[in-house]
């Protein structure tokens, strides 16, 4: 009943060959926004996402340096300050310290042992063959392309490396408001006025706007369009019938091919549909291109001899609603995110450029009000009706956060062992008890990957992590005031909560989910027996959990479709750009931040990969003006190899013996005297923001 104003816009030009896929009911994820013919065959650059000989891309570094722990200097780290960060082995830029020093970390200091090999059976027609601009395949072990590259000197449209960084730093680190940031550049022109230096980087916050707005990379504009219901209305009618509502969406082709050129996907980059198996012989099912249901496709799309050769590109897609206005509430966005399904599950779920925002839906508001019991209206039309391939009920995927983690665990059992303390004994009595719980769970000490829970389980909101957290300090806590086959009961789902949350899953795990399960669904009858749940379990939440096997079978792990990933990406696309927007019709505000975001990010990506990015920007200041570095002054990659003793040159020496050292991420140091707190000692936290501002605008001095 809803109707675009343009009548020329439909869905009849989508072609048959695309892919679909549905994450949850209220999380949609579909395939086949741009047609398949338009994409199907991507130019194959040198420096482009890389591929491997067999077609299939390893997410670690094919070889690392052999890593020697040292001792720690303090002063190089807190001497080390820039925005955009670029790993030189693994080739892939990070916009803060702390997420390119966690990275360094976890793969390059605390590595973890190699996984057994896998052998891989990639599809055999749209098997993804390097071929040109024109789409003309290549020869067999002909070299690609190169990729257009400028100059390693060229900042364009910066006029340096300050001036871009300092750009990052207040628009995308700090997000100084317009007032702020004027206040703080006519100081700067006053300063350089005063000392005889009339150039200045950035004359206004306007100036600094143009120069990001004039980045030629990661350029996705948004465009509207009007809604309006078209049905009957009257007087009586309610009142989103008369309003005329604003969509604000994106080219998604564009952003698939945005996502396809991002050079730090390379590694973690599937182009065909594949089956892999261990050496004994048993199937794994991880990323979304190792399921059943790529593989469906491909044998459906390849029956038209055109498209052999072809590579598949599912598009992902995730709405929910988010809210921004802390007191209130009434300030709530409906975004819609889209990611490509060839990416790894690891970058969907990192703080990386996986995920984008690509709509905005207008969603009128009214009271929910029950049209029909069995949820039947002839008036609406489906939006998938005219897909050749939406099967509604085979692409509901997994959801681990709202079904599992926050609705099963949370909501359900969480909350009926409560009821039951509350009912089994008297008002002061079920409080003692509950107090008693929370205060074995506030007991646990500090120990790497357990979530320290001072004030026990009662805090106002719960987040994700919170339950996750507190999944595993649970059982012990209950034990003792609850039922024996209560316990067991919750056991017996966090049994199968960790198995579906493996990055991996083969068909072992499958038996065993399956057994965990059955115990779930024969224990929770206890609840039932005490008068918890007196009528049934027809709980749709739990039931969707017996669809997890035959999910992962079809999509792969779920941790790479969790409704968590468009949670966090919330942050980011929505509740900061509303901060920094003025509040009043924020959403054309909001939609410029993303944009130029986005151009930041691709001007990141862009410099690091033609290595304008090592290094801090003072030390690379001074060392292309000819000075001396300081002492203390060295670049952050420096600085983190002699730290940990490892860098180029053990790249090619095979008489290296490697040293694994004691790798310590966290220690305890107990009191000389007895007390209740505990002091953790971790690595010195980065410098401040300030810090940072200092050390650009020195480089910019010299």
């Amino acid at each position: 009943m809803f109707t675009h104003p343009d009548p020329e816009i439909d869905s009849s030009h989508l072609p048959n060959r695309f892919g679909c896929l549905l994450r949850r009911a209220s999380l949609v994820l579909v395939a086949g926004s741009i047609p398949l013919y338009r994409i199907n065959r991507i130019p194959y650059h040198a420096s482009s996402t890389s591929r491997t000989s067999d077609l299939h891309s390893s997410p670690l570094p094919t070889r690392c340096a052999p890593v020697k722990i040292s001792s720690y200097t303090r002063k190089l780290t807190q001497r080390t300050a820039q925005m955009g960060y670029f790993c030189t082995k693994c080739e892939r830029t990070w916009p803060t310290r702390s997420g390119f020093y966690a990275h360094l970390r976890r793969l390059h200091q605390n590595r973890k042992p190699p996984s057994p090999g896998l052998v891989y059976s990639h599809h055999p027609k749209l098997n993804g063959l390097p071929c040109d601009r024109d789409g003309n395949f290549l020869d067999e072990g002909a070299p690609p392309p190169p990729r257009p590259m400028p100059l390693p000197t060229d900042w364009t449209p910066f006029e340096n490396r300050p001036a871009f960084h300092f750009a990052e730093f207040a628009f995308e680190k700090t997000r100084m408001s317009t007032e702020d940031l004027n206040e703080q550049l006519r100081l700067w022109q006053a300063y350089n006025l005063l000392t005889g230096n009339e150039s200045t980087m950035y004359n206004s916050v306007k100036d600094v706007l143009t120069t990001i707005d004039q980045i030629p990379l990661g350029d996705l504009p948004w465009t509207s369009f009007n809604v309006r219901y078209t049905g009957p209305v009257n007087d009586n009618s309610p009142s989103w019938m008369h309003q005329v509502y604003t969509v604000h969406m994106r080219d998604t082709f564009a952003v698939q091919t945005n996502l396809l050129k991002n050079q730090d996907f390379a590694g973690a980059f599937d182009y065909v549909p594949y089956r892999a198996y261990s050496q004994d012989g048993r199937r794994h099912w991880s990323n979304l291109m190792s399921g059943q249901w790529s593989w469906k496709q491909a044998d459906e799309i390849a029956q038209d001899p055109n498209t052999h050769g072809s590579m598949l590109c599912p598009i992902i897609l995730g709405a929910d609603k988010t809210t921004v206005s802390v007191a209130t509430g009434n300030s709530e966005f409906h975004p819609v995110y889209m990611s490509t399904g060839n990416l790894h599950n690891t970058m969907r779920r990192g703080h990386c450029d996986a995920v984008v925002p690509v709509a905005f839906l207008a969603i009128p508001k009214e009271d929910e009000i029950l049209w029909s019991a069995f949820g039947i209206d002839p008036n609406i039309t489906p939006f998938a009706s005219n897909f050749p391939r939406a099967d509604i009920y085979e692409l509901l995927s997994p959801d681990l956060l709202h079904q599992m983690i926050k609705g099963t665990f949370k909501d359900h059992l969480i909350t009926w062992i409560e009821q039951y303390v509350r009912k089994s004994h008297s008002g002061a009595a079920a409080q003692q008890v509950m107090d008693d719980i929370d205060r074995r769970i506030a007991a646990v000490p500090s120990f790497p990957g357990l979530r320290r829970f001072p004030e026990g389980r009662r805090f106002k909101q719960w987040t994700g992590n919170d339950s996750k957290g507190l999944m595993k300090v649970i059982v012990p806590a209950i034990v003792g005031h609850v039922p024996d086959d209560m316990v067991r009961c919750v056991v017996a789902f966090l049994d199968f909560c960790y198995l579906a949350r493996r990055s991996s899953h083969t068909l072992e795990d499958f038996t065993r989910m399956e057994d965990s399960l059955r115990r779930f669904h024969q224990l929770r009858l206890v609840f039932t027996a005490y008068g918890i749940r007196p009528n049934d379990f027809s709980l749709p939440r739990q039931h969707a959990l017996s669809h997890y096997i035959p999910g992962i079978r079809l999509f792969g792990s779920p941790n790479g479709l969790c409704s968590s990933i468009t949670e966090s990406k919330h942050i980011t696309a929505v509740k900061k750009p509303w901060r920094s927007s003025s509040r009043h019709n924020s959403l054309k505000q909001m939609l410029d931040i993303n944009v130029r975001m986005s151009k930041i990010s691709a001007a990141r990506i862009d410099f690091g990969h033609r290595g304008m990015l090592h290094g801090d920007v003072l030390s690379a200041a001074r060392i292309e003006i000819g000075q001396p570095v300081e002492n203390g002054d060295v670049p952050i990659e420096v600085a983190y190899e002699q730290r940990y003793n490892f860098g180029a040159e053990f790249d090619d020496e095979d008489d290296v013996e490697d040293d694994d050292g004691p790798a310590v991420d966290v220690y305890t140091r107990l009191a000389v005297k007895h007390g209740n707190m505990y002091v953790i000692t971790r690595e010195p936290r980065p410098s401040a923001s300030l810090s940072k501002l200092h050390r650009v605008m020195s480089a910019l001095s010299l």
